[in-house]
């Protein structure tokens, strides 16, 4: 439960206001390399440190709110907010951060140790970085390229989309990753499990 909340659940802590929410992103924000800033509060493996007073500072100036900070990448979303000041930078940042095998597993439809063992054979020190090289084509290698073409074909019939041969790498991704059979049932699974924590919250609520 916490693996795939911790992948899936976006940014809901935030209250984002209305100036962020309409002013759209920079290319300059989008090509940032969030990996390779150094932190105040993150060390280069991103564990955070931060005092506890200056940690609540941050929640209680961007208004995040409290009940809502449970895990490490929430906690991550709060430093990267207090670093650059930003919504999408700290949404952008939060992201890449926390990019994960899981994450990179659902779009290639293997497991999380295949997904792992990918980025050991090529030579690949964080989750998203791989996730960066599937979206550059013209940088692939030979094994790639039939590893990503070989998706196509099984994300193509398990959809019903003949579509997906012909579209671009950008929208295929995301088809891939909508249409993964292990995300789904994760995604299926935490709906669930949500679903029966607030029935239980409602009749300790309101018994009756």
């Amino acid at each position: 439960m916490r693996s795939i909340k911790f992948l899936i659940v976006p940014l809901l802590l935030i209250s984002i206001g209305l100036s962020a929410q309409n002013r759209t992103v920079t290319q300059e924000e989008l090509d940032y390399d969030y990996l390779s800033h150094k932190y105040e509060h993150l060390d280069e493996n991103f564990k955070i440190h931060i005092s506890s007073e200056k940690f609540q500072s941050i929640v209680e100036q961007h208004r995040f709110i409290p009940e809502r900070i449970e895990e490490w990448k929430d906690s991550i979303s709060v430093v990267t907010m207090g670093e650059f000041n930003n919504w999408h930078k700290c949404r952008i940042a939060t992201g890449h951060i926390t990019y994960s095998f899981k994450r990179l597993a659902y779009h290639l439809w293997i497991t999380e140790s295949k997904a792992k063992k990918l980025c050991e054979k090529y030579n690949v020190e964080h989750t998203y970085r791989f996730y960066a090289y599937m979206k550059q084509p013209e940088k692939w290698d030979g094994s790639m390229k039939k590893r990503m073409l070989k998706l196509r074909k099984k994300v193509a019939k398990a959809s019903s989309n003949p579509d997906v041969l012909t579209m671009t790498n950008k929208m295929f991704l995301k088809q891939a990753w909508r249409s993964s059979p292990e995300r789904i049932k994760d995604f299926e699974k935490l709906h669930k499990e949500r679903h029966a924590e607030r029935k239980a919250k409602n009749r300790h609520q309101n018994p009756r």
